[in-house]
Order: C-alpha cells, then sequence, then structure tokens
C-alpha cells in the first residue's frame, strides 16, 4: 500500500518542509510536487492528501474509477508509458487505438498490469515500422502490424477439432475418446449422455480453455460421430 501511495501521488517524502534553492530530485523524477518551492498549490495539495486518506479508509472506488478513466485517456493518446505510469504494480491498460512504434523502444510492465483491447475497438493494437521489445507484456502476434522488428510478441494457441470422430460400437458420447482434439484445455461433448443412433450425426464439442486470455477459437466447431459397421 505504502508503495502505490508512493507511486501514485507526488507527495513529498521528506521529514521537514523547508524553503530550498532548487527541488529535490524526487521531483525530477515526478514523485513529488515539489510545494518546498511553491510549484503546487496548497489546494491541489490538499486534494492528494484527502485521496490517500479516503484510501487508507477503505474508499477504494473512486480511485479505481478515476486511475481506469486517465489510462484510458493515455491509450487514446497512445503514450504506452504514461498508461503504464498510471497502471502501477496491478491494472489493466485498455487500448483503443492503433500505437504506433517507429523508433527502438522497449515495453515492460510489472507482472500485475495486462494490456487488454478496448471494447469496439478491432483494428491493431500495435503498429511496429521501427523495433519493439516486448518485456513481461503478453502481446500476440495478430494484434501487430508493420514491417519493423518484434521481440518477445506470443502466438495464440490454436484449438482444432477433427471434422469426423470414428467409433466401432453405439456407444454413449461420454465413452468416445476425443483423441485429435488439440488445444490448451479439455474438451468434452455438449449432451454427454447421447447416444448416437443414426449412420452419421452432429454432435457440439464444447472446448474448456486452461487460460482464456490466450485461445484462438476460429477453428472449433462441431464433430461428426460416424458408427462405422
Amino acid at each position: 500500500m505504502i508503495d502505490f501511495i508512493k507511486q501514485r501521488y507526488q507527495i513529498r517524502q521528506c521529514r521537514t518542509l523547508k524553503p530550498r534553492t532548487r527541488p529535490c530530485l524526487n521531483y525530477h523524477i515526478k514523485r513529488c510536487l515539489a510545494p518546498c518551492m511553491g510549484y503546487v498549490t496548497k489546494e491541489e495539495y490538499h486534494k492528494q492528501i484527502n485521496e490517500i486518506i479516503e484510501l487508507l479508509e477503505g474508499k477504494t472506488e473512486k480511485i479505481i474509477k478515476d486511475l481506469e478513466q486517465k489510462m484510458e485517456e493515455a491509450s487514446k493518446k497512445l503514450e504506452f508509458e504514461k498508461a503504464a505510469e498510471l497502471a502501477g504494480s496491478c491494472g489493466v491498460i485498455r487500448i483503443c487505438g492503433t500505437v504506433t512504434v517507429d523508433e527502438e523502444e522497449t515495453w515492460e510492465l510489472p507482472s500485475g498490469v495486462s494490456i487488454r483491447r478496448a471494447e469496439d475497438f478491432e483494428d491493431a493494437l500495435v503498429r511496429v515500422t521501427g523495433c519493439l521489445k516486448l518485456e513481461n507484456v503478453r502481446l500476440y502476434t495478430e494484434d501487430i502490424t508493420g514491417d519493423g522488428e518484434v521481440e518477445g510478441a506470443a502466438e495464440k494457441e490454436k484449438v482444432y477439432v477433427p471434422k469426423v470422430i470414428t467409433i466401432k460400437d453405439t456407444k454413449a458420447l461420454s465413452e468416445i475418446s476425443l483423441e485429435g482434439c488439440d488445444g490448451d484445455g479439455v474438451f468434452s461433448w455438449e449432451k454427454e449422455d447421447a447416444v448416437p443412433t443414426e449412420y452419421e450425426t452432429d454432435y457440439q464439442v464444447v472446448f474448456h480453455p486452461y487460460d482464456t486470455k490466450k485461445i484462438d477459437y476460429s477453428k472449433i466447431g462441431r464433430a461428426s460421430c460416424r458408427e462405422r459397421v
């Protein structure tokens, strides 16, 4: 909590408030508004203090909403570094406009921060014409466009169901092996207790992914249960 407050709010960390001839390092790294130099009004500074008090009292709804709004605004302006700073050590950056990387950049996020596509945004998340290195940032290759160099992008897991599953004898679907279905998860039949009674019948195969964030459902569909007599 203390680390979050220090990162989120630009409050002084020195023990005394003595006039200075120049601001300290915390001001230059944007960790303090330098009230000792008169760079911030009393009202602006007290606003931060009041928010910290609310945070310590457990009143977090307003603060979370404000953070999400600021991160979205930074995303709209394509300011990844600003959005990452606002996210702190735990948050979600929602990209709602294609971010262009035309030089050499390194994107790094804490383990508690993730990138998501904003609702109703369907274009590429990033367009790389320069060089982008991803460190602890999960972006998929299909979310990236451009002819630049990208290091660290992930491939989505493919989910595949064969068109035909052949059985020798009539039996309940739950007894039929789903060998040949590929994906990082578990496959099952939509109707576990159904018994195929016709020579060829379509049944829905249901896939339960282990990780819902990295699954490609493009190839999943129905499988025909074909009795071989």
